[in-house]
């Protein structure tokens, strides 16, 4: 790497001898600084996705996301609008319109990357919608990695600053955990970081689960070291190992070292620290994230395996730029897994009506051999050589401060610095004796570091109490808060009901299965709950809330008020009792009230959140515009990307200038959905105007059309009977109803007009709320009556036997998509009806030979069939692109060759029967899955029939075969049969 020109200084302290040197960053202190802010062009090879799935789901996880099922095997040139925050230090690229990632970020005076730039856009089905590309930063919030969101467009919106510094703001609305995010990403001129600055909304008054992790991608090497201080890492099932050396001695550190086993997960803690890094050492370059230790508590290493299993997704995912790395921040500390939940690190619940914000800090490091230590000032390393210490220091702002060093209490070094941004500086300290753990310290505390471990370590517990009993009533109550916590209702109230069987007045567990039956839309249980908790504590915070919401989803607006005037007492849940009487207050048109139950919310500290939004509906209700265009700048200032001050202002002025503004930056994918919850939100303070406004943005969409026929048809508005027909009129497919709060219109409309589709819809919804005998009523009244193959396909999915057949039978007639030869080779596979598989799966394969979903499912049919050669020729001609832990192809292609080896063994072909066997042994990449490391493939199968075939041919005694006694494997009890 070329620095520009050195110099030396030799300085002579008292008791030690010091060598300094300064690397200058080329022409820093000769070029003007200025953030330039673009929007820019750019083509990349790109490997599209699409063919969304039209039919709902209710009971997938990701509801009321739908998948995408198509990917592009080869690329082509695509064209993508990004935003460029640049100054004389860094350059960071945008791309709003895949998740809003950060899609990387390059130090200009190396040209090298510090957040690795893929140059290829290649989708690939690894997140839980499907489509994800590596690289960037990539922001993730709702239940799992990597977000609904991740992959399409979302909302965005730049800014040049008073300051001099530039922003691009992205955000979006996630529909699974109801809760809104926007994150700023700025640069200013004269610093070589840029930063993210978080705001992140529970839109809710209901705990919804917490799930956040900024994904950063970088490249990957054998030189790279990760820079993660701690004493263990645990992963997602809350597993607790040593860090950084592992119990073989080795460091997991650095990358080239875990050239064995697979993919890894490590959440690294146990240190008192608040930066990770990754560093180069043969490109003397690095990276750092910093924020502060109470923003980020998890830092978390990814990266593939570095055999073939691992190493396959460096093509799949990028063309030219090599393999990447994934170094994370999370605001817990570790992304946790089911398991999880029965250690120290569960699931967390994001709080009702919260806002939190945070603020991440990104940038490159130069020359410094690593670092021990690092924060917006710069990064710092110390290292021990002999008995000397070199220090060096690359800042990533100017700095004019005094630098210290210690051995021991003694100081040993002391200067003041005068540095320009990535002016590295470096000096090398004779110990002279000195003693100690060694300590550095940049100004007034401004960055310190620490040699001695106990300045560092935490003692936190890192393992749960063996004595902990989970089927007592408070073990069971956690599991089901736990289940709550991971978005999975239905496992919640089984298990909260479980405990509460135990300890019927236990309140923790009655106030949970109150919240999840909230969600679901239960509110009269719901209420019962809340009353039961308020009969052995009247003034229970939890209770009181609870007691709130359900009386005012009962229309009980008394009880309402009094259940949150008591909650309010909580400080927890001021300022969430607050907005909710607002809420209360605007019911009754009281907007002066509500104006004040808001300014006592803000009164509590927390952050403005709602508060502002129902500020601006109250003054503007009263009169008072000038007031409610000041609350809508302080709204558009912290959080321009929400669209309720805009569209506020357009209700101000009713001008079209201001409407095309509000509906200018909702820019996201699924738009009708943001109009549908803005809509929701002003219902909910009965404020119909506004709400029929918003629906009107979204005319084609049934939802939005009843519940706007259902406000109409509540005033005595006669134009309800078009909206309805027009609802009743309009396709079926890609629409998937979600929200408790559209049940009174659809059922409202089921009695209003008893066609079929308000019946699928509400069906659909009972689905997804668990309301599964209601959901049958509704299919089994619609009967036969419906020509659309959407319908029927869905309907199936709540059907069993004759039922279920006959409804996809119905579909296959209306339409031969491969969705629907997929269902139905599933049905006949799991009604154990093989035959009726095989030939559908034939056919099917046959109509769809690019379809490898279609083609795995006819490989395994022939092995159910018996037609083993029949398969192998089947998958050597298969290609199937790979999805993220997949395994289906490769597992179906070693039964396939061992049942071949098997059958040559039973004829006495014992020649081709160890050719079979070798066969199996291999690994065809073009079915999906690489090859691990020899050590974790486990081929006792295997290596017994060769040596079965082995003693065959050289007349010797058959060994015995004793690998099926404790395995499950199929073809394992099919060789323990014929091996006799």
């Amino acid at each position: 790497m070329k620095s520009g020109s050195i110099f030396i200084i030799t300085v002579i302290l008292v008791c030690c001898t010091v060598t300094v040197a300064v690397v200058w960053a080329p022409g820093a202190c000769d070029r003007g600084e200025k953030t330039d802010l673009s929007e820019e062009t750019v083509e990349m090879t790109t490997y599209p996705y699409g063919d969304p799935d039209p039919i709902p789901r209710p009971k997938n996880a990701f509801y009321p996301y739908f998948k995408y099922d198509g990917y592009a095997h080869q690329g082509q040139p695509q064209k993508w609008e990004t935003v460029v925050l640049e100054n004389d230090y860094v350059r960071v690229t945008v791309i709003p319109a895949i998740g809003g990632k950060i899609w990387g970020a390059v130090e200009k005076s190396s040209g090298k990357e510090f957040i690795y730039f893929n140059h290829a856009v290649k989708f690939r089905n690894i997140a839980m919608r499907g489509p994800w590309t590596s690289g960037g930063i990539e922001p993730n919030f709702g239940i799992i990695g990597h977000a609904p969101s991740t992959a399409s467009p979302v909302d965005y919106l730049t800014r040049r600053n008073d300051d001099g510094s530039a922003s691009c703001f992205v955000a979006a609305f996630d529909m699974i955990t109801r809760t809104w995010w926007q994150v700023e990403i700025n640069l200013q001129p004269d610093k070589a970081f840029f930063t993210t600055s978080t705001t992140w909304r529970n839109t809710t008054p209901f705990p919804r689960p917490y799930y956040h992790w900024m994904n950063a991608g970088y490249r990957a090497a054998d030189d790279l070291v990760f820079i993660f201080p701690g004493q263990y890492y645990i992963g997602h099932g809350g597993d607790v190992h040593s860090w950084p050396f592992d119990e073989k001695g080795r460091d997991l550190s650095r990358y080239a070292t875990h050239a064995f086993g697979g993919d890894k997960s490590m959440h690294v803690i146990g240190n008192y620290n608040d930066f990770y890094g990754a560093y180069y050492e043969n490109d003397r370059f690095g990276s750092v994230h910093y924020s502060a230790f109470n923003d980020k508590l998890g830092m978390k290493i990814f990266l593939w395996g570095l055999s073939r299993s691992g190493m396959i997704w460096e093509d799949l995912l990028t063309d030219t730029d090599g393999q990447y790395v994934e170094l994370q921040s999370g605001r817990l500390y570790n992304q946790a897994g089911t398991e999880s939940s029965y250690t120290p690190f569960k699931q967390y619940a994001f709080a009702p009506c919260a806002t939190d914000t945070w603020k991440e800090y990104w940038y490159p490091v130069k020359e410094t051999g690593g670092m021990v230590k690092a924060n917006d000032a710069g990064a710092l390393n110390l290292v021990r050589t002999g008995d000397s210490v070199t220090v060096r220091f690359s800042p990533v702002q100017r700095i004019e401060d005094n630098l210290s060093v210690y051995a021991g209490d003694r100081r040993i070094f002391s200067e003041t610095l005068s540095l320009d941004v990535l002016q590295t500086w470096q000096t090398t300290v004779a110990l002279n004796g000195a003693a100690g753990p060694l300590k550095a310290v940049l100004g007034a505390n401004r960055l310190v570091y620490s040699e001695n471990p106990a300045d560092n370590r935490l003692a936190r517990p890192v393992t749960s109490p063996a004595a902990l009993d989970y089927r007592s009533a408070y073990g069971l109550y956690l599991r089901g808060q736990q289940a709550l916590n991971e978005n999975r209702y239905g496992d919640a109230i089984n298990l909260l009901k479980q405990s509460l069987a135990l300890e019927p007045y236990a309140v923790y567990a009655l106030r949970d299965l109150g919240f999840a039956y909230c969600w679901r839309g239960r509110f009269a249980e719901a209420d019962s709950c809340a009353r039961a908790i308020l009969s052995v504590n009247a003034y229970d915070p939890d209770g009181n809330f609870l007691y709130g919401l359900t009386n005012s989803r009962l229309g009980n607006t008394i009880d309402a008020i009094d259940g949150f005037k008591v909650a309010a007492l909580s400080p927890a849940l001021r300022a969430a009792s607050c907005i909710c009487l607002a809420k209360e207050a605007a019911k009754q048109g009281e907007w002066t009230q509500m104006f004040q139950y808001t300014e006592q919310g803000l009164a509590c500290g927390t952050d403005a959140g709602e508060a502002r939004q129902l500020q601006a509906v109250a003054l503007r209700k009263s009169g008072r515009s000038a007031e409610a265009g000041k609350v809508i700048a302080l709204i558009e200032r912290d959080e321009p990307l929400n669209h309720y001050a805009r569209f506020e202002k357009y209700l101000l002025t009713l001008s079209e200038n201001d409407k095309r503004e509000f509906l200018k930056y909702i820019r996201c994918e699924l738009p009708h959905e943001t109009f549908m919850e803005m809509a929701g939100w002003y219902e909910s303070i009965h404020c119909v105007d506004e709400a029929l406004k918003l629906y009107a943005f979204a005319p084609d969409y049934p939802p939005a059309l009843y519940r706007s026929a259902y406000l109409l048809f509540r005033q005595g508005d006669e134009r309800y009977e078009a909206l309805l027909q027009q609802a009743e009129s309009q396709p079926v497919g890609m629409v998937f109803p979600f929200r408790t709060e559209t049940l009174p219109a659809l059922r409202w409309a089921v009695d209003k007009s008893g066609k079929w589709k308000s019946k699928y819809y509400l069906a659909v919804l009972y689905g997804f709320l668990g309301e599964d005998e209601k959901a049958s009523a509704l299919w089994e009244q619609c009967a036969e009556m419906p020509d659309d193959v959407i319908f029927y396909q869905a309907r199936a999915q709540f059907r069993r036997g004759e039922g279920r057949l006959n409804d996809l039978l119905r579909a296959e007639r209306m339409e031969k998509s491969w969705r629907t030869g997929l269902a139905l080779i599933r049905h006949f596979q799991e009604a154990k009806q093989y035959d009726a598989m095989y030939e559908k799966a034939r056919e099917y394969a046959t109509a769809f030979p690019d379809n490898d979903m279609i083609g795995l499912k006819y490989a395994a049919a022939m092995l159910l069939q018996k037609k083993y050669r029949e398969c192998t020729d089947y998958l050597a001609r298969l290609k199937v692109l790979p999805n993220e832990g997949a395994y289906e192809g490769r597992a179906v292609y070693r039964k396939a060759w061992l049942f071949c080896a098997l059958e040559n063994v039973q004829a006495g072909k014992y020649r081709e029967a160890l050719s079979d066997v070798e066969q199996s042994k291999c690994w065809p990449e073009h079915l999906g899955v690489g090859k691990p490391y020899d050590e974790n493939i486990d081929l006792s199968v295997e290596n017994f029939i060769a040596e079965y075939c082995n003693a065959k041919l050289n007349g010797a005694k058959p060994p015995l075969f004793v690998a099926a006694a404790a395995s499950g494997d199929e073809v394992a009890k099919e060789t323990a049969r014929i091996c006799r």
